[in-house]
């Protein structure tokens, strides 16, 4: 197979597990680990296979092959961490929950070390650490930790998905939560910001030349 052949197969293998089609993508994949045995994106598509069939231990230790095949792409690291969390909530020992996590929190810190303003990974932190106070008694969890994730939920029932891009992106990140003022604010801000919009860049039906009137 040569590497034109090679990336080709990998760009329908992954337009395959884009569409469900789980099958054909691994016989690509298995196709073309024997031709590039080292190749990261090999693995990292196999990976997703099988999370794809809920074989979440297989899917870690193909992230982290990939990982280790790949290690400046932050992205590896990221589904790493990610398959962890998932391998956690698969696990009934909170021992073995704790340890599963651990590994999570460094998978995504390493992939936040290559890109430190991925909002991807930022998300991946907060729900392990949000996750691994959930595992400690009730007297030693932090009393009112600053979290993103929990100011994202609350934007999102408030505000809906857009607001809360928005107001994530510029800096609402490190607060617990929000009084009612600030959501009030956040919403008037938001409506103005919905209004300017459409005045400036939605042409209104006014605005639009009326038909030319039919010819007999």
């Amino acid at each position: 197979m040569s590497s034109r052949s090679f990336d080709l197969t990998m760009r329908v293998a992954h337009a395959y597990i884009a569409r469900g089609n789980i099958d054909s993508a691994a016989r690509l994949i298995e196709s073309a680990v024997l031709v590039e045995p080292m190749n990261a994106d090999v693995y990292r598509a196999w990976g997703h296979i099988l999370l794809a069939r809920n074989q979440i231990e297989d899917a870690v230790f193909a992230f982290e092959t990939a990982a280790s095949f790949g290690p400046a792409n932050p992205e590896h690291h990221f589904e790493l961490a990610s398959a962890l969390v998932n391998l956690a909530d698969e696990t009934h020992n909170k021992t073995e929950q704790f340890h599963v996590l651990a590994e999570a929190w460094r998978a995504a810190n390493e992939g936040l070390r290559i890109a430190p303003e991925d909002l991807t990974g930022r998300a991946l932190i907060d729900r392990i650490e949000m996750e691994q106070d959930e595992l400690c008694p009730p007297e030693l969890r932090p009393v009112d930790k600053p979290s993103r994730r929990r100011v994202a939920a609350l934007l999102l029932l408030q505000l809906g998905p857009a607001a809360a891009y928005v107001l994530l992106l510029n800096g609402i990140r490190e607060v617990p939560s929000l009084s009612a003022d600030q959501l009030l604010v956040a919403t008037a801000l938001i409506l103005l910001m919905t209004v300017v919009v459409r005045l400036v860049y939605l042409p209104t039906a006014a605005a639009e030349p009326a038909p030319a009137p039919a010819t007999a």
